[in-house]
């Protein structure tokens, strides 16, 4: 007859198993946001919350931030709103407010995550590589930022 005790050591877990996935670092983040601009910030937020399996809780804050960055946008190319915060915070205003909506999404990706970015630095899991990813969005971030002030010019 078996013992009682014999179940316990069969495996539990289906081969479906959830596996905790660390998101990009924090230091990561913050850099493509503000080299990269709200554009970046904004694809490396939802880069972070596809990885991370969030898509649906964060698909709302993802979609309040992308429709913050298409006003950015619309601004910018608006004659009266984009001319009166030129004269306000002088010629460099394109880009200081591309890097604070920038500050902005990254703070907002920063608070949606950070049970997982707590998780990750007491588990000590392996974080990606954000360098490639990184490298690409803030080019791509930039080059979209120029082609708007070359838009707005």
């Amino acid at each position: 007859m078996p013992s009682l005790r014999e179940d316990l050591l069969s495996p539990s877990l289906a081969r479906e198993a959830y596996v905790a996935r660390a998101p990009y670092s924090t230091t990561a983040m913050l850099l493509v946001s503000f080299f990269g601009g709200a554009p970046a910030a904004l694809a490396m937020f939802g880069l972070d919350t596809w990885r991370l399996g969030r898509m649906r809780r964060d698909a709302p804050w993802l979609a309040i931030a992308f429709a913050v960055t298409l006003g950015w946008a619309w601004a910018r190319w608006h004659p009266g709103f984009g001319d009166a915060l030129r004269g306000w915070l002088g010629f460099s205003a394109d880009a200081v407010l591309l890097r604070l909506l920038g500050l902005l999404i990254f703070g907002l990706a920063l608070w949606r995550h950070r049970s997982e970015q707590r998780s990750t630095d007491l588990l000590g899991l392996a974080r990606p590589n954000p360098w490639i990813v990184g490298i690409g969005l803030v080019i791509a971030g930039r080059l979209l930022d120029a082609a708007l002030v070359v838009g707005v010019a």
